[in-house]
């Protein structure tokens, strides 16, 4: 929250251009995205191991 509050601020004050202020909400949503894919990599090996191990209890 601070970073984009800076960035804001930084806006504000001409410092940054809209171009710029356009890229870096690109790379935050590249590192949300890759953020979510972790979990979710994360998530299905979790699915997969719980149905080995049912196939495996039958």
């Amino acid at each position: 929250m601070a970073r984009a509050k800076y960035i804001l601020d930084q806006y504000e004050k001409g410092l940054i251009s809209s171009a710029e202020l356009a890229a870096l909400d690109v790379e935050e949503a590249k590192l949300a995205m890759d953020a979510a894919k972790e979990k979710l990599d994360a998530a299905k090996a979790r699915l997969d191991a719980a149905i080995k191990s049912v196939e495996n209890a039958e």
